[in-house]
């Protein structure tokens, strides 16, 4: 029986392994300063942690706002708005990333160090603690530099220092690390704006881990049970 529990652990790591290290947060608002009218549109904010291999190993994360047209010409909807600062909360391990690296998409310019230099507003109250930010770099008359379409993109790459990409999924599952959003120019309301937290889903990874072990004990237990009916 042990060896069988060996085998399917094994095989549900080998699938996730193909398929789990690219998990996708939404976010959920933390204010709202546009008052009782005002739209929440953290369901079209979404950040993608993957793991990227390398001598350290580090993990890619990239922001989108699902708003407007996307790169296959589809109306995607959304809200018209701009993610313009982005903040990390490292929780309980302050060293976890030795270096942070921006990569801009074409449509965004982001610099380290955000102004203000913590998450506005709401960020006290839910004990927001910054230990790295950005923000969109000034653009010209109606450039924004930030995440304002489904066309843009920032990627932020974090290398590992005390950190790893397993402690990583699960300081995110427990809230222990955060990523926060400072979102401007949200239409509905005179272009207010909002911060928002990244949601605490259990990862993908481990519904995945889940579902192939439950399936292959099923499979085992019918393949047993086949056997004993044919025996008698």
């Amino acid at each position: 029986m042990g060896n069988l529990i060996k085998s399917m652990i094994f095989i549900a790591f080998a699938a996730i392994s193909q398929q789990a290290f690219a998990v996708t947060y939404d976010f959920t608002r933390i204010t709202n300063n546009g008052g009782a009218d005002a739209v929440d549109i953290g369901d079209q904010l979404f950040v993608d942690v993957s793991f990227v291999e390398g001598t350290d190993g580090g993990a890619l994360f990239t922001f989108r706002n699902e708003v407007g047209i996307d790169e296959a010409g589809n109306d995607v909807g959304g809200i018209e708005s701009s993610i313009m600062a982005i903040y990390f909360d490292y929780g309980s391990d302050s060293n976890f990333f030795s270096t942070v690296e921006i990569s801009a998409q074409s449509g965004t310019s982001f610099s380290d160090g955000a102004t203000p230099p913590k998450l506005p507003y709401g960020g006290a109250a839910v004990g927001f603690e910054v230990d790295y930010s950005a923000d969109a770099d000034p653009g010209g008359v109606g450039v924004t530099n930030g995440v304002d379409s489904a066309l843009d993109s920032i990627s932020f790459l974090g290398t590992f220092g005390s950190g790893s990409f397993s402690a990583l999924l699960s300081a995110l599952s427990t809230g222990d690390f955060r990523i926060g959003l400072h979102v401007q120019g949200i239409t509905g309301n005179d272009g207010f704006s909002d911060s928002y937290v990244n949601t605490v889903p259990v990862p993908a990874a481990a519904w995945l881990f889940g579902s192939a072990l439950l399936g292959l004990i099923a499979a085992r237990r019918r393949k047993n049970q086949k056997m004993l009916t044919n025996f008698e």
